[in-house]
């Protein structure tokens, strides 16, 4: 059985995305992996792309999900941190892709840190940060099977896992 392999991330949302799945459908299918991306099909319905998207994952393997910052200094996509929860609790393995994975401790800027009234550090707008070594929030850090470095990594990782039976 061809293994269905789900790519979260906010990379449609780039150019030079079509470029990216043609290299991702190529090194897929030099491992058996059927690569599932958002965004395929022609669609302007929100809440189609939403329905289209959860199908999809569902029906996926393995997630790979992109964790790089997205439109911050330091946090992933908020809609591939929902594609992540979402594989997690339907059993649905999800691999990581993160480049900088130091821990979010060091992740974000040491001059911005500040010391709350706790004792605890805290970036510039008051949040505490995180210090669980993680690159990522927890939530998405213990829900991931593996967080690598590369898409390459992943979908050698995503090629090595067993598929339920």
């Amino acid at each position: 059985m061809r293994k269905l392999v789900y790519f979260a991330g906010p990379d449609l949302f780039f150019a030079g995305y079509r470029r990216k799945k043609e290299f991702l459908r190529e090194v897929c299918e030099a491992k058996n992996i059927y690569p599932l991306f958002p965004g395929d099909d022609e669609i302007s319905d929100p809440n189609v792309i939403f329905r289209e998207n959860v199908a999809k994952i569902r029906e996926a393997h393995v997630v790979i999900a992109n964790l790089n910052p997205f439109r911050s200094s330091v946090e992933p996509d908020s809609g591939t941190a929902f594609e992540c929860g979402l594989a997690w609790s339907s059993g649905i393995p999800v691999i990581g892709i993160c480049q900088d994975r130091r821990p979010m401790m060091l992740r974000i800027d040491p001059s911005t840190h500040l010391c709350n009234d706790e004792g605890l550090l805290t970036c510039s707008d008051g949040a505490v940060i995180e210090n669980f070594g993680f690159p990522v929030n927890l939530m998405l850090a213990t829900c991931a099977t593996a967080i690598v470095t590369t898409v390459v990594d992943a979908i050698n990782l995503a090629a090595r896992l067993e598929l339920p039976s």
